[in-house]
């Protein structure tokens, strides 16, 4: 399936079987639940520490709650973390690995909530907490439910080797801010002062999204957002903006105040560069249910546009530019989860900055 970025962790199964107790803690006799790598996996890996995943690597943490039922058809109506408790899953790069070991019951269900990148401090009864505070903060969730009945294990998590499978799909809208120049940018400009011009991203925010929601583990859904971004108090992105050194993205460029130069970071822009991301890495929004009143989705950008005369180094700057636009074409009667990465469009001109937005497949990639 592509529209997802699904990533399996197996939690590898010696057997089907179990020991005789029938308590949560007091077994003695049952297997462990063991996580290891798939024996026809290669080991190609990439390191993704607390990024978006499309294969995990070493150092790679993720969390998982589980619920233990002693009834295996029971059916969830709640989910309290009783079996295990935001339990830390580490990857070295061979092997995943917890401790305190967990054993399978011999009877009943247990019910696994998972998520990535794994965090101190959450919880889970019935719901899971989350912030977006700086933007950039994804999340993966996996969800899936194992039955035990005279020691014997099943359900849509088992696989035909006996493994247990976690498949992490993603749990918020994920957003690339791409830039670029307009194409011909002075085609129509007679002087030469503007043969050259960059545009120096140095200020970027957005509004009318969440900053906190909750999710609900039983409906699998999102609930009770609160605390909106709004154009008033918005979710100011700047410090996560990729900035480079001028003196080094801009040749001759040196850094004085006296003399006008006075930006000595920024997103530099050029015409007939590639789209960059202005982040270096994808954004992630909380999913709306519709748009939220009076706060429709958009973003003010400040950047300064800076030329030069052809074939000189004495550049010019224009000054701080403020420019602010709808993102509400983007996510608009959007409700929910867009199952697809958004890419959101500035491109620059002398006119100022329009957007338009694509949408490109999540990637199916196994975990290891």
């Amino acid at each position: 399936m592509k529209r997802f970025k699904h990533i399996v962790v197996a939690l590898s199964v010696a057997t089907l079987f179990f020991g005789c107790s029938k308590t949560v803690e007091d077994i003695t006799d049952a297997r462990a639940i063991t996580f290891s790598i798939p024996r026809e996996w290669p080991g190609e890996g990439v390191r993704t520490k607390n990024g978006s995943p499309t294969v995990f690597g070493p150092d790679d943490e993720i969390g998982v709650f589980a619920y233990y039922s002693p009834q295996a058809d029971a059916g969830s109506t709640s989910f309290v973390a009783n079996f295990m408790q935001n339990q830390l899953v580490s990857f070295d790069g061979s092997v995943w690995s917890y401790s305190p070991t967990k054993y399978w019951p011999t009877d009943g269900s247990v019910e696994f909530f998972g998520y990535f990148p794994y965090a101190t401090g959450h919880k889970v009864n019935d719901g899971f907490e989350h912030k977006c505070i700086t933007g950039l903060e994804p999340l993966y969730v996996a969800h899936t439910d194992v039955k035990a009945e005279n020691g014997k294990v099943s359900g849509d998590g088992i696989n035909e080797s006996g493994k247990l499978q976690l498949s992490f799909a993603p749990l918020l809208n994920k957003v690339n801010f791409t830039a670029k120049a307009k194409d011909g940018l002075f085609d129509e400009v007679e002087t030469d002062e503007y043969k050259d011009c960059r545009f120096l991203i140095k200020e970027f925010r957005v509004w009318g999204f969440y900053k906190t929601a909750r999710y609900n583990v039983i409906e699998r859904d999102w609930q009770i957002c609160e605390t909106p971004y709004t154009k008033e108090v918005p979710l100011d992105m700047t410090s996560s903006l990729d900035l480079k050194d001028m003196a080094v993205a801009v040749p001759g460029y040196k850094y004085d105040p006296d003399q006008g130069y006075c930006t000595d970071k920024a997103v530099v822009i050029y015409e007939g560069s590639d789209a960059i991301n202005i982040f270096g890495k994808s954004a992630y929004f909380i999913p709306m249910d519709g748009l939220i009143p009076d706060n429709d989705p958009g973003f003010e950008i400040v950047y300064v546009v800076l030329t030069n005369k052809a074939g000189e180094n004495d550049y010019k700057e224009s000054g701080i530019v403020t420019r602010s636009g709808s993102l509400r074409e983007i996510f608009a009667d959007k409700n929910g989860l867009i199952k697809k990465i958004i890419n959101v469009n500035l491109e620059f001109s002398v006119d100022g900055v329009t957007v338009t937005r694509d949408l490109t497949d999540y990637i199916y990639k196994p975990m290891f």
